[in-house]
């Protein structure tokens, strides 16, 4: 499998702020309406936002063409994104949190009430994705852009200056994704590893919760 080298991770700049491709699915249709709105707002988000829609295919077939469904091409544009996009599709669950974290992008969850996997004290998701509730989608650019720029945002809406480099930041939660990847979602061993010491520590007594996205 390909991995992205942790000094890439921070060393690089990122070519795109935001990435997504992907068919959006009919239980979150304001997903599609807002970033078909924002992409007509600015040079500054044209270039920094690589948003590719596949237009509508019967089940089982490819939306692109076969030249284009190529491993390499659709890594490169993880890669080289600080956030990536995982909307909820018919079910809660979207494989584009793992193809994410496989390639140290940040993922941005839409899925209401989805309960992640782990309990807390082996992964806190606050520090390797950002979850948004669905009906708050469209504050999706402020958000991400209030913490690339070291602020984040309370639940009144106000923006909070939060003590450390915003870029040291956005590079260890690329780090941490990429580390609890390798750890518990690349293969099975690692996932089934991650099940049993999840089970071991509630039996010790752990009381922490299993983290679910806001919304639901």
């Amino acid at each position: 499998e390909q991995q992205t080298d942790e000094p890439s991770l921070c060393t690089k700049e990122h070519k795109y702020f935001i990435g997504f491709r992907g068919r959006p699915r009919l239980p979150f249709p304001e997903f599609r309406s807002y970033f078909d709105a924002i992409a007509k707002r600015s040079k500054w988000t044209r270039n920094r936002l690589k948003i590719k829609f596949l237009g509508h295919q019967p089940f089982g077939t490819t939306a692109l063409p076969a030249e284009n469904q190529t491993t390499d091409s659709y890594y490169q544009l993880l890669t080289r994104c600080a956030f990536f996009l995982c909307p909820r599709g018919d079910n809660l669950y979207s494989y584009r949190l793992a193809e994410a974290l496989s390639a140290g992008a940040i993922p941005v969850i839409y899925a209401d009430g989805w309960v992640l996997p782990f309990t807390k004290t082996l992964v806190d998701w606050n520090d390797i994705a950002v979850l948004i509730r669905q009906e708050e989608v469209n504050q999706t650019l402020d958000i991400l852009k209030a913490l690339y720029k070291n602020k984040s945002i309370d639940n009144n809406g106000n923006h909070i200056t939060n003590n450390h480099n915003p870029k040291d930041r956005i590079c260890e939660m690329r780090r941490k994704g990429q580390e609890f990847y390798q750890n518990f979602v690349r293969n099975s061993t690692g996932r089934v590893n991650g099940i049993v010491r999840t089970m071991n520590a509630r039996l010790a007594g752990d009381v922490s919760t299993f983290q679910a996205v806001p919304g639901g």
